[in-house]
């Protein structure tokens, strides 16, 4: 709701710029959170319970203590295990199901919510 606010204040400030500028200057301060989340994707290390639902226990504990800044994870790491090993066990559902799970529909709230600002001047 914020973002949506913060991008149509921006977009109602760049509507009147010279010449057609106005959409590009837009579109493009939508871009900078976009590259941001993109460059922040490509740094973070894989989650421990991502890496243990794949079976790479030694690294997923190595990230884990390097994430708690200890090496006493112990009872922590057994839960993400347990999750992984309950994980693994749910099949998954095909894209194809008539029904999507909501997590497939979230992304693209969160698409319109970034282009809504650039439709708005039009």
């Amino acid at each position: 709701m914020v973002k949506t606010t913060v991008w149509a204040f921006l977009a109602a400030a760049t509507e009147n710029l010279p010449g057609d500028h106005g959409w590009r200057t837009s579109l493009g301060l939508a871009m900078i959170p976009a590259i941001a989340l993109t460059a922040g994707g490509i740094w973070l290390p894989e989650t421990p319970n991502s890496l243990c639902e794949r079976g790479h226990t030694e690294r997923a504990r190595r990230i884990l203590c390097s994430i708690r800044g200890t090496q006493e994870v112990d009872a922590e790491f057994e839960d993400i295990q347990e999750a992984a090993r309950i994980a693994c066990e749910v099949p998954i559902k095909s894209f194809a199901d008539p029904f999507p799970h909501p997590s497939v529909l979230v992304p693209g709230h969160l698409i319109s919510d970034g282009v809504c600002p650039c439709c708005i001047q039009t």
